[in-house]
């Protein structure tokens, strides 16, 4: 089979006629592109709008009070809602079982509560140490989260 070397050139001329107008196109696009848009006429570029100026004085009647930010604890602005035995207990495997999962004892042990009454606290202490004994133990061999407080 005998090829014909003379039409090589004749495919090739569209090609190599292609390539600079697509550079030339693209070049225009882009110049087209940055340029910025014209003004409105009737708008002169020389004038400016106003610009609002915040009022940052404080007046005479407020009282100066120091740039002290003071924050609240969640737990101190709503009781507890929860019976003080379970909230210990579950307060106390929580933290028992962060603890026991670090195998550092006593470590976020904190038994302190918010309930009004001494006995709400008691119940709250005693399910505390309950709750952290069996949290740390379960930590301690990867059991987390076997959250079941027992019933009294």
């Amino acid at each position: 089979m005998k090829h014909d070397n003379n039409r090589k050139p004749r495919h090739l001329i569209p090609f190599l006629l292609a390539i600079p107008l697509v550079l030339a196109a693209v070049v225009y696009m882009k110049k087209a592109v940055d340029t910025p848009p014209t003004p409105v006429a009737s708008q002169d570029p020389r004038t400016e709008a106003p610009v609002a100026i915040p009022d940052t004085s404080t007046p005479a009647s407020l009282p100066v009070t120091p740039e002290t930010i003071s924050i609240v604890r969640p737990d101190t602005t709503v009781r507890d809602s929860r019976p003080p035995y379970e909230a210990g207990y579950e307060d106390g495997y929580l933290n028992g079982m962060d603890d026991g999962g670090d195998n550092s004892p006593r470590a976020t042990y904190d038994e302190t509560s918010l309930f009004p009454s001494a006995g709400e606290r008691a119940a709250y202490v005693e399910g505390y140490r309950e709750g952290y004994a069996r949290g740390f133990d379960d930590g301690l061999h990867k059991r987390q989260f076997n959250i079941t407080p027992p019933r009294k």
